[in-house]
């Protein structure tokens, strides 16, 4: 069987969730033994998979534009083609059609997305789904949006999750501590937020739950917010200098993925209050690195993380503040929630995730 995957994602939106998902499938399906013969298409050829040269990885902001707009041809025959990133871009080409779907974020929350992606997934995503031969997504929240919105048969509809990235995992505490404190200048302890700063991310109101409880803990652990420059980035900025927490509030900037695992490793827990995920990424590789989480009783969150994470509503910084309280005065909680949530992280893995992908392209190709 000759497989097409178009990874563009892992080339040129890197530093995301949907460009590790792309990334980390690929390596996975070329890590299994298998007689199908595997080809990417990276935006602007199509070669072996065997031949991947990672060089070329960068994230760019005009993604979903050049996706939507490449007319690259695709020459070749190909029994099967699988585009990992919501539709946009789909190719006419192959026998059967995949599409992974990672979450319905412009049909829910609509006001928490920007354009042109927006306007792009509206356009194209729904029809990508129905006329697809199956449909792959991350989350059975992320599945149930896909029927709500949708016509696509739920029989059609595939749910293979993500997993951490094979870099995260328990280090050693000296190694990772000199590490942060040499390259970044941060000592532990610390709270730790990894993501973007779209509202949907709800880091405001992680700001002000930390704000509320900061000069209580036993101790100073800073809240450490890991995320690239910007216009949102300036307004948290503000927002702490509001509330009078500058001096216990640090923005490091953008952290290259191979340095995450020593902020993973050295955090008193992973914070991510989001009002909604398709799946969410962070909690899953804080966990395994084995660091005890904190996150959002909504959307995917809870199915992931099951026991391995606590809990608050998002909207209601009280409770977020209570567990922020918690793991900062309660070494044993902390060590025990680290415990659960590494304990969870073991039941995902890209090895599982490419064999249950490889099983369905098997499937629809018979």
């Amino acid at each position: 069987m000759n497989i097409l995957i178009d990874a563009s994602a892992s080339f040129f939106y890197h530093s995301t969730g949907i460009g590790a998902y792309a990334t980390e499938l690929v390596r996975g399906l070329t890590e299994i033994e298998n007689n199908h013969a595997l080809f990417l298409f990276t935006g602007k050829r199509v070669f072996p998979a065997a031949e991947i040269d990672k060089s070329t990885q960068r994230t760019v902001c005009s993604f979903w534009q050049r996706a939507a707009k490449n007319k690259t041809e695709i020459i070749g025959d190909f029994d099967l083609y699988h585009n990992l990133h919501n539709g946009i871009g789909m190719k006419e080409t192959g026998n059967k059609k995949i599409v992974t779907i990672h979450d319905m974020i412009p049909y829910i929350l609509p006001e928490y997305c920007g354009s042109p992606y927006k306007e792009l997934f509206l356009a194209n995503t729904r029809q990508s789904v129905e006329t697809a031969d199956a449909v792959i997504t991350v989350s059975e929240n992320s599945k149930s949006d896909i029927l709500r919105f949708t016509d696509v048969k739920e029989e059609n509809i595939h749910v293979i999750a993500e997993a951490p990235k094979n870099n995260c995992q328990p280090l050693p505490q000296k190694l990772t501590a000199d590490y942060l404190l040499s390259r970044y200048h941060l000592r532990a302890p610390f709270f730790l937020y990894v993501g973007g700063f779209n509202e949907r991310k709800n880091v405001a109101g992680l700001i002000k739950a930390y704000a509320s409880i900061c000069r209580d803990f036993p101790y100073v652990c800073p809240l450490v917010i890991i995320g690239k420059e910007g216009s949102r980035r300036k307004k948290l900025e503000e927002l702490a200098e509001t509330l009078s927490i500058t001096a216990f509030v640090r923005f490091p900037g953008y952290v290259p993925d191979h340095d995450l695992p020593f902020f993973y490793n050295q955090c008193r827990a992973l914070i991510y209050p989001s009002f909604y995920e398709g799946f969410g990424l962070p909690p899953l590789e804080a966990a395994a690195c084995q660091t005890a989480v904190v996150t959002s009783n909504r959307s995917s969150l809870k199915e992931v993380m099951a026991d391995g994470a606590l809990y608050a509503d998002p909207g209601n910084t009280a409770g977020l503040a209570l567990h922020l309280y918690s793991l900062a005065a309660d070494d044993h909680l902390r060590e025990t929630m680290a415990r659960r949530a590494y304990e969870r992280s073991r039941a995902f893995s890209y090895t599982k995730t490419a064999q249950q992908t490889l099983a369905l392209y098997e499937n629809i190709c018979r």
